[in-house]
């Protein structure tokens, strides 16, 4: 009875093997998928969708500064929502003034009158200050409203308007490439003064392809 019972038991450890090979043999391990971690792509100007914010009035359709105003502030908070803004040289600008303010302040309120070099040095200083914050605005800045990032490049946004003129220039720059664009100021604003968001938003996606095809023709 003993080796009846040891060869039974070595059969069952027997099948128990071979299940256990065909169970191992028959498993099919697939690849793990990982998700590709690449950049997003920038978005083509025909994906921008307007942004609706809040309601933009001009109180005189006659007044140029009522009417900037209305438009950089239309841009300054629709168009962080597709491209980042960027404050390097706005940064730039309040340090120079708070380097002038700085000199002006010293001199008026810690400075005495018997120190001549202390207060020499101070009115050059302030003005010295004063004059390179208004060339970086004339040369650098010119008429930007905003920085933003496109295609991985900082690029201004300009807005002029000409004296007793009705048209818009909306310009994108980056050093010499400039894209500009000119809107009859009509077209914008309704006869209650109130912004068009839309049409802005049409004028702004212009200038935008026309800026990117100007930089594909400088690469071929």
């Amino acid at each position: 009875m003993g080796a009846q019972a040891i060869w039974a038991r070595a059969a069952v450890l027997g099948c128990g093997q071979t299940r256990c090979k065909r169970r191992r043999v028959g498993v099919v391990r697939r690849p793990v998928r990982v998700p590709s971690r690449r950049a997003p792509m920038p978005k083509a100007a025909e994906t921008l969708e307007p942004c609706e914010v809040d309601e933009k009035r001009v109180g005189n359709l006659y007044s140029k500064t009522d009417i900037l105003k209305a438009m950089a502030e239309y841009y300054s908070d629709a168009l962080p929502k597709h491209f980042e803004e960027r404050h390097l040289w706005s940064y730039v600008r309040i340090g120079l003034c708070f380097c002038a303010c700085l000199f002006g302040c010293y001199a008026q309120f810690v400075a005495k009158w018997q120190d001549r070099l202390v207060l020499v040095i101070c009115v050059i200083g302030y003005f010295l200050f004063n004059c390179i914050a208004t060339v970086l605005e004339y040369a650098v800045m010119k008429n930007s409203v905003m920085s933003l990032t496109i295609d991985g490049a900082p690029v201004f946004l300009d807005l002029d308007m000409k004296s007793f003129s009705k048209y818009l220039i909306l310009s994108l720059r980056k050093a010499k490439r400039i894209a500009t664009r000119s809107t009859d100021v009509a077209t914008l604003f309704d006869s209650d003064g109130v912004l068009c968001q839309e049409n802005a938003h049409a004028e702004f996606v212009k200038v935008l392809e026309e800026y990117r095809a100007m930089g594909k023709t400088k690469k071929t």
